[in-house]
């Protein structure tokens, strides 16, 4: 267990490494293991998840089902970035707008980029760093804050904050 972790760590820090960004990757990993989906690993970019349940039903309309696998009743996994592409594409075609998508589990109703960006680790590690930052330099640096990457809402905001501590703690071993 404690091998796959290490590789996780270094996969994923080396991915981070080719960015800009003054978020540390410790920080970003962290964010990358409470956003991800329990049945992938950390980083697995090709996710779709629904905000409001009864939207996932409308999928099998849109798209065949060997185009994806439903992982529970909020989440699929799109299986590619070709597949996620025209999966959101036909999401947003159909005024289903508040998904959210990759590895980072990023909201494009409040952060837009294009739609393969989402599904590329490197380029939703790149958005995420983006929102972060933004939030850092508006509200400062602690554990409110940084919750606020997933919401401002108070309520949401302490359950966030008790995933981020639980897993930040699971990094630095304090667990």
């Amino acid at each position: 267990m404690n091998r796959i972790v290490v590789i996780l760590i270094l996969g994923f820090n080396t991915l981070f490494s080719l960015d800009k960004c003054e978020i540390g990757y410790k920080v970003l990993y962290t964010i990358a293991q409470v956003e991800r989906h329990p049945k992938r690993e950390v980083g697995y970019p090709y996710i779709i998840s629904f905000n409001r349940t009864q939207d996932i039903a409308k999928l099998s309309d849109l798209v065949s089902e060997g185009q994806y696998e439903k992982l529970d009743n909020r989440s699929i996994d799109c299986k590619n970035q070709k597949n996620c592409v025209l999966i959101y594409s036909k999401i947003s075609q159909n005024q289903i707008p508040n998904v959210d998508l990759g590895a980072f589990q990023i909201n494009p109703k409040y952060h837009q980029a294009s739609p393969e960006d989402y599904f590329s680790l490197q380029k939703s590690i790149a958005i995420a760093c983006g929102i972060l930052t933004e939030i850092k330099q508006k509200y400062g640096w602690s554990w409110e804050s940084l919750a606020k990457y997933h919401s401002y809402e108070k309520k949401n905001n302490l359950k966030y904050q008790k995933h981020l501590k639980r897993y930040a703690g699971e990094y630095q071993g304090t667990r």
